[in-house]
């Protein structure tokens, strides 16, 4: 079968074949390729596959259709039907699904507040409604939402750039195992665009660079991963945050909110200077967490394409899969499958299934949360988060991230 690779067809890429062909790359034995030349000629593959696709539609020998969905591990979330076909959760009242097993929740009045939203509405107080934040804070002895913003991941204001808007989305689903959590909508966050196939907007992760960068680091990054030793990762591009600043209610003691990460990247960038990230800053930071990065695994590893979260992918001799799959240096142990990257953009890539962040607050202190996403090393392959389930809990917390059982 033939996949076709949208966004790559375009007057500047078809132009660059010929540019591609004429350039010299290391050939001798004695300068092996670089992670930069594998990357060039991933693109070049890409580039003739989707000229050939684009040659042999006119006869019907191209099809970019996803297997029909099978089950997955549990089943979706909720019932009914979301605008583009799929189920969607039935939400909850009180801002939480419970899937997290939490059990001192403190509700939000306003909970859930997305049902009318669009999927390319630029407010980003939309963004804090699509993850189940509704309340807002009146005055200064209030509690709820007091700001939000789009930001760059360092906090900096938003380039002036047309596609910086697409990084963001408030979706029904990524595909039709990824819904939400809580209400109707999810908030996406990406390198590339915040959509789902099919969605209007939508480019493939294959090959869409939305032309700036390299941005500056979060303070703290980059933050190599320690199950890659020796390797530094390159600058942020293409670039995306939220920022919200909050008021705790009475007896908070912690936040939390759910997640699941795709990445492109997987499995040819594993250990390289392009490994994307995700992170989630709180400020002010807990006790010896500087930097504020509260999403994290076991290890330590910040959430990127090296995380030990990445356990839905699979590979033609395994699981267990051995990535890069020519030169491995980790191994991944798949043992959730692919299921949940169908019709998601992602196929034959990897993700993390919904993973759970919590992190401790005062109550009636404000805190500010920035989650942001970016590119890293070059602006090539993208990386997706989406974000849902945003609640207070009443129970202290440690910083750090679990997966949803």
């Amino acid at each position: 079968m033939c996949t076709t690779h949208d966004g790559l067809l375009s007057t500047t890429n078809l132009a660059l074949i010929s540019e591609l062909l004429t350039q010299r790359r290391p050939t001798t034995s004695d300068k092996p390729a670089t992670l930069n030349d594998v990357r060039w000629r991933r693109r070049l593959a890409l580039l003739f596959s989707a000229a050939g696709c684009l040659l042999i539609s006119n006869v019907g020998g191209c099809s970019g259709a996803a297997d029909p969905p099978k089950p997955f591990p549990g089943g979706p979330v909720g019932g009914g039907t979301s605008s583009s076909g799929g189920p969607v959760s039935s939400g909850s009242s009180s801002g939480s699904s419970g899937k997290a097993g939490d059990e001192n929740v403190i509700a939000d009045p306003g909970a859930p507040c997305d049902k009318d939203l669009e999927i390319d509405d630029d407010d980003a107080y939309a963004a804090a409604r699509a993850v189940g934040i509704c309340k807002l804070a009146t005055d200064d002895d209030d509690w709820g939402l007091i700001s939000a913003a789009y930001v760059m991941v360092n906090g900096g204001k938003p380039v002036d750039n047309k596609n910086f808007d697409l990084g963001h989305g408030l979706l029904t689903d990524l595909g039709p195992k990824v819904l939400p959590l809580e209400g109707e909508r999810l908030l996406a966050l990406s390198s590339g665009t915040a959509r789902a196939p099919g969605d209007k907007g939508y480019k493939s992760p294959a090959g869409f660079e939305k032309g700036y960068g390299p941005s500056e680091s979060p303070p703290g990054f980059p933050k190599e991963s320690p199950s890659c030793p020796g390797v530094t990762t390159g600058k942020p591009y293409d670039d995306i945050g939220l920022e919200l600043l909050l008021r705790p209610p009475e007896g908070a003691q912690s936040l939390a909110f759910d997640f699941s990460f795709f990445t492109y990247e997987w499995p040819d960038y594993v250990c390289s200077e392009f490994n994307d990230f995700f992170v989630a800053l709180l400020n002010a930071p807990p006790p010896k967490y500087e930097d504020g990065n509260i999403s994290f695994d076991q290890e330590g590893n910040p959430v990127s394409v090296n995380n030990a979260f990445v356990r839905v992918c699979d590979c033609t001799m395994g699981p267990p899969c051995q990535a890069p799959p020519e030169d491995p240096v980790k191994e991944f142990d798949c043992k959730l499958g692919d299921k949940l990257l169908n019709k998601s953009g992602f196929e034959s890539h990897a993700a993390t299934s919904w993973l759970t962040t919590k992190a401790p607050v005062s109550a009636g202190e404000e805190v500010q949360l920035r989650w942001g996403v970016y590119d890293s090393g070059d602006e090539m392959l993208d990386s997706t988060v989406v974000i849902d389930n945003f609640r207070w809990l009443g129970d202290d917390a440690d910083p750090g991230t679990l997966p949803i059982e």
